[in-house]
């Protein structure tokens, strides 16, 4: 599997909007896998074998680094059953939303992949993908969006991760609506919930905004809608927003000694502005810092509060957008100056 491309040094996903208008059921891995499988085909880094399909390898290691921490324990095994998975299941895409009978819409179902080769020893699988499901999203690569892979990693609840990817398209526009029934067919879960506000509400509604909005780089709110005269919430207005950037710097800085030093020097000789957690970080750490001779006198101060300074206006006039904007349009600057050589050149990390 090719480089992800990067947002601020930081990984993000690039996914074919059809994708989230299609209907499917899927485990969390399985989407997650789906989510890597997207971006290779959005990014255009397939290819066609002798054989007419198209082999996108899964780096194990890669994979485990997007899952993090103690939720990555055995990454074989859980790449193993969600390529099972995707083998069999199928994505539904309705031909034209203008038909009204639900029970008998219009669809095009394909399955995700048509053969899977698990390799251990090499840390990583291969999934054949459906040469038709290629061709349709190469169709459509013009139209997709980004999902920030850090994000992916922190959602554990299968609803959470499926609305955090339909409404992170919609977020230059701040809002989507979406009628209850479509949104539970979207989910993938039982059609009894459509009639059952209250408990989808209870059961998937909520946890899924409550663990988006602690875990992600964006905050949504959601209004109900009712018909005049009736008692049932019909549609669902979302308000979906970034988070001030403040809480992005947080979660990226690896407040650890050993980062310490790494801003330590850069503070010190003035090699990088760092982000102002790991400024605080180098406090945090200073007495261990002085115990192994790094000296903070009145020159290495005067750095620290002018870097400080230059932190507090990086906040004030920065938001999460603009550094996703500027290193995604660097990034694809980059790959298409390495076309010809067929090399893919990762973004400096800022």
């Amino acid at each position: 599997m090719s480089v992800l491309q990067k947002f601020n040094g930081k990984e993000v996903i690039k996914q074919a909007n059809i994708i989230n208008n299609a209907v499917y059921s899927l485990t969390l891995n399985e989407k997650r896998i789906v989510c890597l499988l997207m971006n290779e085909i959005a990014c255009n880094r397939h290819y066609k074998d002798e054989d007419c399909v198209y082999p996108i390898k899964i780096n194990h290691l890669l994979y485990k680094n997007i899952l993090r921490h103690d939720k990555a324990r055995n990454i074989s095994r859980d790449i193993t059953k969600a390529a099972t998975g995707l083998n069999t299941k199928e994505v539904i895409f309705y031909v034209s939303d203008d038909d009204k009978d639900e029970e008998e819409r219009a669809l095009d179902a394909l399955t995700w992949t048509v053969q899977r080769s698990h390799r251990p020893k090499q840390n990583e699988t291969i999934l054949y993908l459906n040469p038709k499901l290629v061709h349709l999203l190469e169709k459509t690569a013009s139209n997709y969006h980004f999902l920030i892979i850090t994000d992916i990693g922190e959602l554990e609840k299968m609803a959470s991760f499926s609305i955090y990817q339909m409404l992170i398209q919609w977020i230059n526009q701040g809002s989507l609506s979406r009628t209850v029934s479509k949104l539970v067919s979207n989910l993938g879960i039982s059609t009894r919930y459509a009639e059952s506000f209250n408990d989808f509400r209870k059961r998937y509604l909520r946890p899924a905004l409550e663990e988006i909005n602690s875990k992600t780089c964006i905050n949504i709110s959601v209004k109900e809608i009712k018909r005049a005269g009736e008692k049932r919430v019909h549609r669902l207005d979302f308000k979906i927003e970034w988070k001030p950037i403040e809480f992005y710097l947080e979660r990226h800085t690896h407040k650890t000694l050993e980062q310490a030093k790494i801003t330590y020097k850069e503070v010190r000789e003035r090699e990088r502005l760092p982000w102002l957690p790991q400024l605080e970080n180098i406090i945090t750490f200073k007495e261990e810092l002085e115990i192994e001779g790094y000296l903070f006198d009145d020159y290495f101060f005067a750095n620290y509060h002018d870097a400080e300074i230059r932190a507090k206006e990086f906040i004030e006039n920065t938001s999460i957008p603009e550094l996703y904007r500027s290193d995604t349009d660097r990034e694809v600057r980059n790959e298409e100056e390495q076309q010809n050589t067929g090399e893919w050149i990762e973004a400096e990390r800022a």
